[in-house]
Parts: structure tokens; C-alpha cells; sequence
């Protein structure tokens, strides 16, 4: 089953369009095509939380209360920051994995036009693969595969 037929059943019984307008639902973070190994269900998102997940092999937490309760409005591109209530973090980009092209992108070569603050670890690990002499961390997207893969 893949995640968005489990948030398919869930939306069938709690639409979306009955959540209040200062609610955050849906998914939050993550690929609706992956297939969902297993469902963790939650109060809120905590690290022990996340934890649980990893050890249970469920790649799928649903929670009562969002983690990302206000829309992502609160990111601030420019800056490079996210803010989650009166604390501002910043946002980094490394890069993406695309299920469907089984591809790693690094975010230096992102077309998303990140600002260079953004990216800023993305180009830490080409410089440092550059050092190393590690082709996979200068290799702006390249196949997954057994050897290299997101997971």
C-alpha cells in the first residue's frame, strides 16, 4: 500500500476541508508514492516518537497534532531560516532523492534557486568530497543504487 492510499482512508473519515483554518493537515514532510512499510500513530511528534518509528520500521507517523502546526509561511528564503513559534532555525538544503527517476540531485545543482545561505551544506560536503576524492559527494546527480542510495 502506498502512503497516499493511507491518506486516501484517513481523509475519508476526516476531510481536510472540515480542519479548522488555522490547522496544518495532511502530510507534512515526505513522499506520498513510497510505500508505507508501517504506520506509527501519535500525539504529538517528538524525537522519542521518531525514534519508535525507526526501531518499529515505520515510515509513516501520523499525528494528532501537526509538527508544522502554522503553514510554511514561517520560512524566510532570504534569511534562510524557518521560525516554529518565537524560535527561528536555520534551513538547510543538501539535496533530494526522486523515487520516480531513482536519482540523487545535490542542492547546489537544485533548479529550485535556493539562496547560496540555503545550499551552504550541500556545498560543505561537495568540498569536502572534492578533499577526499569521494566521486559520489562531487557528483552533482547520479543513479541510485545498492551502493548509494537515500534510505
Amino acid at each position: 500500500m502506498k502512503i497516499k492510499e493511507v491518506i486516501e482512508v484517513l481523509e475519508s473519515f476526516a476531510p481536510p476541508a472540515l480542519a479548522e483554518e488555522w490547522d496544518n493537515v495532511g502530510l507534512m514532510l515526505g513522499d506520498a508514492g513510497q510505500d508505507c512499510n508501517g504506520i506509527l500513530l501519535a500525539l504529538d511528534l517528538t524525537s522519542e516518537i521518531i525514534g519508535q518509528a525507526e526501531k518499529s520500521g515505520c515510515n509513516l507517523i501520523v499525528t494528532h497534532h501537526p509538527f508544522i502546526f502554522h503553514a510554511l509561511r514561517n520560512v524566510d528564503f532570504s534569511e534562510g531560516t524557518i521560525r516554529f513559534g518565537n524560535r527561528t532555525y536555520p534551513v538547510q538544503f543538501l539535496g533530494s532523492e526522486s523515487a520516480s527517476g531513482n536519482t540523487w540531485l545535490w542542492g547546489w545543482e537544485n533548479i529550485n534557486g535556493f539562496s547560496e545561505k540555503i545550499i551552504q551544506l550541500a556545498q560543505q560536503t561537495r568540498e569536502k568530497g572534492e578533499d577526499l576524492g569521494l566521486k559520489p559527494l562531487t557528483t552533482a546527480e547520479f543513479t541510485l543504487d545498492d551502493t548509494y542510495n537515500g534510505h
